[in-house]
Parts: structure tokens; C-alpha cells; sequence
């Protein structure tokens, strides 16, 4: 049984590993892609599916993180385009982080709205929020920042 543990378990190190992507022309077509699904998300919101009985959105916070994603991709994208030494890898790893973070909140937030909607206590929909937004987060973030970071 022990061992079977032993095999399931998953570090943080391998699980970055088995989604770094090696080339920076796979980067730079992963920020594209990130930008245009970001692109559409935002493009596509509507004001009922950022609006829950006690948690909502405005328009205008969903739009200020994508402005935000948007100026930490294009800052990614010409930093992973230059020759890379280590204090160029060290700012371009921390712009990686807040793509990361900045894209994950976009879909994070909306999804976490539309599932709060039918609860209809506001302790269980304000805990309900935050618990969906910090595991689906955490967990894009993560597999973005894995992806666009440099060694």
C-alpha cells in the first residue's frame, strides 16, 4: 500500500517539470493563445454572469485584470525574447508569475460566480466564492507559471 502512495505522490518540482515548455517559440505561442482566450472571456462577459443575490463583479474589475494580464504578457513576451542571462531569467520568471496569476483571476472570478448563484445563504456564498476562486487560482497559476518560466 505504501508504495502505491509512493507512486501517486506528485512533487512540486516533477509537476513543473511535466509542464515546462523548453522552446521560446512554444512560450510565445502559449502567451498568444492566453491573450486571445483573455480576449474573448472578457469580450464575451455578460453583466448577469458577474452578478450573484450577494457576490458581484463590476464590468470595469474583470476589465482592469485584463489590462493588467495584457501589459505583463507583451512586457513577457519581448523580455523572453532577448538574450537570456541570469538578472534577465530572474525578471522574466516574476512577469511568467504575474501572467500567470493575472489570466488564472479572469476565469477564476467568473467561474466562482456562476457557481455561487443558487446558494442561498451569504456566509456559505462568500465562503463558497473564495474557497473557488483560491483552488482554481492556485491551480491555473501554477500550471501557467510552470510553463512560461525560464531556467
Amino acid at each position: 500500500m505504501k508504495n502505491q502512495i509512493d507512486k501517486l505522490k506528485v512533487s512540486h518540482t516533477k509537476l513543473s517539470e511535466v509542464f515546462y515548455l523548453h522552446e521560446i517559440s512554444q512560450k510565445t505561442k502559449l502567451i498568444e493563445i492566453l491573450l486571445i482566450v483573455g480576449s474573448l472571456i472578457v469580450a464575451f462577459k455578460t453583466p448577469e454572469a458577474l452578478y450573484s443575490k450577494y457576490i458581484g463583479l463590476k464590468d470595469t474589475a474583470v476589465t482592469m485584470i485584463f489590462i493588467f494580464f495584457a501589459l505583463f504578457s507583451i512586457t513577457y513576451y519581448i523580455l523572453v525574447q532577448k538574450e537570456l542571462n541570469e538578472s534577465s531569467k530572474r525578471i522574466i520568471n516574476i512577469a511568467s508569475f504575474f501572467v500567470a496569476v493575472s489570466f488564472s483571476a479572469i476565469p477564476s472570478s467568473i467561474l466562482a460566480i456562476s457557481m455561487v448563484k443558487s446558494i442561498s445563504s451569504f456566509s456559505m456564498a462568500l465562503l463558497s466564492y473564495f474557497l473557488v476562486v483560491f483552488v482554481y487560482l492556485g491551480f491555473f497559476s501554477t500550471v501557467i507559471w510552470a510553463a512560461l518560466r525560464v531556467k
